[in-house]
């Protein structure tokens, strides 16, 4: 058998599987094949394997096996999806494997049961869209017929999605039925079957999570005939999944919008066979991990698939983590101000003014890319509209001032440029880009200030919802109030429209899934206390080519913290996922744990279906991101610790270090009395940590402590300091500071391996992430050179400390008493809260 005989009788058996299952497609082809069946059988399964393995994240070790690539040929829609990415052709193969990874995991669009429910987790305006519409493209070429796409809670947000949807997938408009191509689903008398009918015809509907439309298009998805049912894949995507949708009811019986979803994801046969496949995205999961387990529920049971981060995305580790270049985000000390306008308000709007004009000279012209600025400060609206009349007032002062003297506008930009430093080649501490001299910036700012005051109309008019609207520049409120005339618009600059310059105050509006389209500058001061909300209020994050060293935010010292505890959260979960991978574990075998925070919620709690359990530090290592180096702090830790070092015993060597076995817990207990973390140091509080300490004692653990008191190589250390005790001199390790920090942010102590130095093996033995059960409590002691010098080319600054700082790294076995975060429920498919078992303290 020649390679196309054999791949043309692969498709064959491909085709049985899908329609028939395994076991009868096997069974015909040993029948009809019998020299070839073991190699195409083999083949088979190796190209569909291959699929499943090379995802990341977790799955059910059920799922169906039953998904193989099609060429380019068979794969009409994912030609033409492809051809519309607007990205280049390395990142248009990543995205159609990892699309293919995806529908793999989806339930066989010609098996009789589809159950699939499944979560995609990516990043914020990270492109999820890009991503769900790939898949959207191949799971309607590997027959699944219709795609639901639930596009938030917003008409702006159904709109942009809408008109996303329609452009990037319809390749023939006579193969699609576009069912809310002018506004949300309405049922127009005709039934699903009806607008399906013909050889390929695929349906798309894009609609908001709103209970009456959800109710509708339920009633109609049911009015289907039992016979075409029994034929038809449908796939509902759920964009922004945490957001309404899920279960928040207090009784037994299902309420609003979770009522209606679940009755269009559980849409059935007359025989009980389910045939709709729901696929959540969200870069926010935790609710959605929390929800109900129960089977006809929205819980990930099948899988939960982490995307990578994308090349070229700002995300949180540039604006708040390793990889921040320079000062991008601005605080606001100005909060005390009656005015509207704070001083960081004003500095923000100035700045937008002169980073559009900058852009307009490195990157494209005016006319023809998007610019916008995102002002929340409140989810109030009541409060927006005096913010749009002081800020249309402030912009025509910044006219007359620039016409008046233009030098005062060049100071501000020379200034805030050097804030984020770039060049052509990049380097140490610059990013990769071309930047504006201010005799070429100054060219351009007439035309933007005249933008904005002038509110140019940009583009054609359109019906959206029986009302013309039309985009335009200029300062624009959208709020749940405002009228979808006059709420925020872009324009499509790809058939010939002008673009829009646009400042947006808005709240809950636009802090989610809306695109704010070029977004250069942010000013946020809203608070929020729950992961979820805050995370996706971030707007700023995103793919800023060429312009990445123009964008700003400012915000409040506050957030700024949260915003940087929110970015160790999400670390966390994700390395909680490929953790569970690693382990074989489903998500209905284990729920992914979700550290909790004294400072925030997790998210509402009325969609939680999940214990709550006391903090704890089971299976933990809690490594100081935050040093305090205050004098008086200073000289209180080094007396700890050289308490710590008296009556030890003899040290045992390991490297250059040395350990103490078999410490007493009273006196580690009375070290972390007396020893001080950062105030934001908030993995470790030491009420609860030393309260912790004593219930694990009361069930006969942690009664003894290794310690070691870290000193590295002579070669690399800069300095000695004297413990005194049994321990003596160490060579102190060297830690400096972020850059644009004012306190002391070393973001990280411990070397790989430091919370293992007292054990032998690399990791635990019982399956444990850090320390098992049967292994001691251990603390590191550092000493830090207190001038802390970078390393050459670093992004960081000397840590300057007046004199030695010591600190410590703790790493905690795992306990079967207590857990350290909050997880699923798993087991409990009813939907309630199980009683805490016996020996656990749930709250």
């Amino acid at each position: 058998m020649d390679d196309f005989a054999f791949e043309m009788a692969l498709e064959g058996f491909v085709t049985r599987v899908r329609r028939n299952g395994l076991d009868s497609a096997e069974e015909q082809l040993r029948q009809g094949q019998p020299d070839q069946a073991d190699q195409i059988i083999n083949e088979f399964h190796h190209r569909v394997g291959k699929v499943l393995r090379n995802g990341r994240g977790v799955q059910s070790s059920e799922l169906e096996e039953w998904y193989v690539p099609l060429s380019d040929v068979e794969s009409q829609r994912w030609v033409y999806t492809r051809s519309q990415l607007n990205v280049p052709e390395k990142i248009r193969t990543k995205t159609g494997e990892v699309a293919d990874q995806i529908v793999a995991r989806l339930g066989n669009p010609l098996g009789k049961n589809i159950t699939t429910r499944g979560l995609v987790m990516g990043h914020v305006q990270s492109g999820k869209t890009t991503n769900f519409l790939s898949v959207a493209a191949k799971a309607l070429d590997n027959e699944y017929d219709l795609v639901i796409v639930l596009a938030g809670v917003h008409n702006s947000l159904r709109r942009q999605t809408q008109n996303r949807a329609a452009r990037t997938l319809v390749h023939k408009p006579g193969l699609w039925w576009l069912g809310t191509q002018l506004s949300d689903f309405r049922p127009d008398g005709n039934p699903l079957e009806a607008h399906l009918a013909g050889d390929g015809k695929r349906g798309l509907l894009v609609v908001k999570k709103h209970s009456t439309v959800l109710e509708k298009l339920a009633e109609w998805l049911e009015k289907t005939s039992d016979a075409k049912l029994r034929e038809i894949a449908i796939l509902v995507i759920d964009d922004e999944a945490d957001q309404a949708g899920l279960d928040v009811g207090r009784g037994e019986e299902l309420e609003g919008v979770h009522k209606q979803l679940h009755r269009v994801v559980n849409l059935k046969t007359k025989d009980g066979n389910r045939r709709c496949a729901y696929l959540a995205y969200t870069a926010t999961p935790y609710a959605n991990c929390l929800t109900s387990q129960d089977p006809d529920g929205l819980y990930p049971k099948d899988f939960i698939f982490p995307l990578d981060k994308p090349t070229g995305y700002m995300g949180s580790d540039e604006f708040f983590g390793e990889q921040q270049i320079g000062r991008p985000v601005q605080i606001e000390n100005d909060q005390s101000s009656d005015d509207l306008l704070t001083t960081g308000l004003k500095n923000a709007i100035k700045w937008f003014v002169v980073a559009t004009a900058a852009r307009a000279c490195v990157d494209k012209p005016l006319e023809n890319f998007h610019s916008s600025m995102l002002i929340h400060t409140s989810s109030k609206v009541a409060e927006h509209e005096p913010h749009k009349s002081k800020i249309e007032s402030y912009l025509k002062e910044l006219e007359d001032e620039f016409k008046q003297d233009p030098s005062i506008m060049s100071e501000f930009y020379e200034t805030a440029r050097q804030e984020v430093p770039a060049r052509e080649g990049g380097g140490d501490g610059f990013i990769d880009e071309a930047t504006a001299d201010w005799k070429d910036v100054a060219k351009q700012v007439p035309a933007v200030l005249d933008r904005l005051i002038k509110r140019t109309p940009s583009g054609e008019e359109f019906i959206e919802d029986d009302k013309r609207v039309r985009a335009h520049s200029g300062v624009i409120i959208d709020n749940g109030s405002t009228s979808s005339v006059n709420r925020l618009t872009y324009s499509e600059i790809e058939e010939g429209q002008p673009s829009v310059t646009v400042i947006a105050i808005g709240g809950n509006t636009l802090s989610r899934g809306l695109t704010l389209e070029g977004l250069i500058c942010s000013y946020f001061a809203r608070t929020a206390r729950t992961y979820d909300t805050l995370t996706q209020m971030g707007r700023w994050f995103g793919y800023r080519p060429r312009y990445q060293h123009l964008v700003r935010v400012w915000t409040t010292q506050n957030l700024f913290n949260w915003f940087r505890e929110l970015d160790r959260v999400e670390h966390d979960l994700r390395d909680e996922l490929i953790w569970m991978q690693d382990n074989g574990l489903s998500p209905l075998e284990y729920g992914p744990r979700i550290r909790l925070s004294p400072h925030m919620n997790i998210c509402r709690a009325s969609v939680i279906r999940s214990i709550d359990r006391d903090v704890s530090y089971s299976d933990s290592v809690v490594d100081p991101s935050w040093l305090d180096i205050t004098p008086e702090v200073l000289e209180a830790n080094r007396n700890a610790a050289a308490k710590l070092a008296t009556n030890l015993g003899t040290p045992e060597p390991i490297r250059d270090s040395l350990l103490f076995r078999n410490v007493p817990v009273s006196k580690v207990r009375t070290f972390f009395e007396e020893f001080s973390y950062h105030p934001e140091e908030t993995r470790i509080d030491r009420s609860t940590f030393l309260s912790y300490v004593d219930r694990e004692l009361e069930d006969g653990r942690l009664s003894e402590w290794s310690v070691v008191f870290k000193s590295i190589d002579k070669r690399d250390s800069r300095s000695t300091h004297n413990f005194g005790g049994d321990v003596g001199k160490v060579n102190t390790s060297v830690r400096s500071r972020l850059a644009n920090e004012t306190q002391a942010l070393i973001n990280g102590l411990r070397a790989s391996d430091d919370h293992r130095l007292d054990v032998d093996a690399p990791e635990p033995s019982d399956g444990s992430r850090f320390r098992g059960k049967d292994e001691p409590p251990l603390i590191v002691v550092y000493a830090l050179d207190p001038e802390g010098p970078p390393k050459r080319g670093s992004k960081r600054k000397p840590l300057g400390a007046p004199s030695t700082p010591i600190t410590v790294v703790l790493a905690m076995p795992r306990s079967e008493t207590f857990v350290e975060y909050v997880r699923p429920a798993i087991g409990n498919h009813d939907g309630s809260v199980p009683p805490p078992a016996e020996e656990s303290n749930a709250s």
